[in-house]
């Protein structure tokens, strides 16, 4: 028992890099006034007064939780009548991060007291704490107060795919490249050497998303150019706030773009992107061997078949089935493979784009904080219904046996040396997700936490460093001057990144222009609210 347990405790280090927090002194809650708490979060089916969470919330913690229906498709707009109506709720799961500024500028929110927070939820802020050196708590300060509490989308925390044909690998005798001179030569070969083998001058190395590959060498992630909305970038560079399409690394690196293009080694058609129609991640071009390589989706949509094994329902080891884009390639080319890279090392290091990792803010009414016995109860609620995202085997067993009762009936341990769970297929009877109502109540009850589980996906990315290397986007949300010029902004970043690539611009004579039209567009305007936004961040 001691050397699986000393398993689980390793797995869950080397995934999560934080130390286990200590467990939260026991309450009686039952000896102290029952209060009422207003709390938003989301669901997809409206929970009944009695239903199962709910109820024991409020029997565990002697509280009355008003669970607020508001429907996640319009939940920004419903909140915001609550709190117009001066009926601001005390917790707010805050969809919109973008929003949490203007709430605190308000005078909607009130301060939080962190030695509370620290003392009721010691797992939330261990795990906050633990992942890059705590940086994310700065998304919940603003003028040096801690207004917020930030919810990180741990599936993000790997950084995006980068995807070769690996059959062409073999059959050119290549190796998935580790520097930007070996990742070049290869897109040469991918171009020159017909790795498809059909006789034509047809193939490429890279379209659009590739060249993710190319920017991240050069340490900056200034977007994709076919069309999609790139959040806007901005990235601390020398300890200084950058719009990372304006700065010295990129310029350098459309300068090497341009003379790829002039290579020949870009598809020309990476104007209008590697995806023409169905499901997001897939790239068409590289299934149909356009390309040889892409950057796009996440880890688990290339997923070949039997790249690891997992658990099924009866607790044998099977291998795991190809990824969604993995099966549509293989639909195209049977006999075909694709292997993951990293991204290569470049002038200015290695690195490629992570998706965002704030997903929500969660913040809470002045009544809440200001309210010692509401702030301390609110806390511990957040803390016990969040050990359903622990590694501590200890509060995370407690928390499925105490919630879903008997082992066997509602869940069963997908992976038990592991230590990760899952519900049944009789719970899922039982409790339909998308049923019109819900009488086993909202799950999430407080923030989603950086801990990546144990599962046997996780462990097969982490084993391939997809956890490392990241290029993570330093506003994670739209600040005022962000949303109303983005999109514009987006489209000129856009163009101009097809003219310098292309050559209808020249980088070197056009840079001033083209830095010049953002800033017309407003860009300085968002350069400006970030660096002021990163300094109250700071602020002491």
């Amino acid at each position: 028992m001691r050397k699986i347990l000393a398993m689980i405790l390793a797995i869950a280090m080397l995934l999560t890099a934080m130390v286990i927090p200590a467990v939260a002194e026991e309450t009686d809650w039952s000896s102290k006034d029952k209060i009422k708490i207003t709390w938003t979060t989301y669901f997809t089916s409206l929970p009944t007064e009695d239903s199962h969470f709910i109820k024991f919330v409020e029997d565990k913690f002697n509280v009355d939780i008003d669970m607020l229906p508001i429907d996640d498709s319009n939940f920004n707009e419903v909140l915001n009548t609550y709190i117009l109506g001066g009926d601001t709720p005390d917790v707010i799961r805050l969809k919109d991060p973008g929003q949490f500024v203007s709430y605190v500028e308000s005078g909607e929110l009130g301060v939080l007291d962190m030695d509370v927070l620290r003392a009721q939820a010691p797992s939330i802020c261990a795990a906050i704490d633990g992942f890059k050196d705590g940086a994310f708590w700065d998304y919940g300060v603003v003028d040096g107060e801690p207004y917020g509490i930030p919810a990180v989308a741990p599936g993000n925390i790997y950084h995006l795919p980068v995807v070769y044909n690996q059959t062409w690998l073999e059959k050119l005798g290549a190796e998935v490249p580790t520097t930007l001179d070996e990742f070049h030569d290869l897109l040469v070969r991918f171009t020159k050497e017909d790795p498809d083998g059909d006789g034509a001058d047809n193939t490429y190395g890279l379209s659009s998303d590739g060249l993710r590959v190319l920017w991240g060498a050069y340490g900056v992630n200034p977007g994709a150019c076919d069309g999609r909305t790139d959040h806007s970038y901005f990235q601390l560079i020398d300890g200084e706030v950058k719009y990372a399409a304006t700065t010295e690394q990129y310029k350098e690196a459309l300068k090497v773009a341009a003379d790829w293009y002039k290579e020949g080694i870009i598809d020309p058609e990476f104007i209008t992107g590697e995806n023409t129609g169905g499901y997001w991640a897939i790239s068409n071009s590289l299934i149909n061997h356009r390309i040889g390589m892409t950057v796009r989706g996440n880890y688990y949509h290339w997923v070949m078949p039997g790249a690891y094994q997992l658990f099924d329902e009866e607790g044998n080891l099977v291998d795991c089935d190809a990824g969604a884009v993995a099966k549509e390639f293989l639909a195209v080319n049977p006999d075909e493979k694709v292997v993951l890279g990293q991204p290569v090392t470049g002038p200015y290091g290695m690195g490629v784009k992570s998706w965002n990792l704030l997903a929500q803010i969660y913040c809470f009414s002045k009544d809440a904080t200001s309210n010692p016995d509401k702030w301390e109860r609110i806390c511990a609620i957040m803390e016990y219904m969040d050990h359903q995202y622990v590694t501590d085997r200890a509060l995370y067993t407690d928390y499925y046996e105490t919630l879903y009762g008997e082992y066997g009936k509602y869940w069963i341990w997908e992976d038990e040396e592991a230590g990760v769970a899952r519900t049944t297929a009789k719970f899922e009877e039982d409790y339909p997700g998308f049923a019109s109502t819900d009488p086993w109540g909202p799950t999430q009850w407080g923030p989603t936490l950086p801990i990546l589980l144990p599962t046997k996906g996780n462990q097969w990315a982490t084993s391939i460093g997809y956890e490392e290397g990241g290029i993570v986007n330093l506003v994670q949300f739209s600040l005022p001057a962000m949303a109303e010029n983005q999109s514009n902004i987006t489209h000129l970043k856009d163009t101009w990144m097809i003219d310098f690539i292309t050559g209808a611009k020249d980088v070197d004579a056009d840079w001033d222009a083209y830095v010049a039209e953002l800033n017309a567009a407003g860009l300085d305007k968002m350069v400006q609210e970030a660096v002021d936004w990163y300094a109250s961040t700071q602020a002491e």
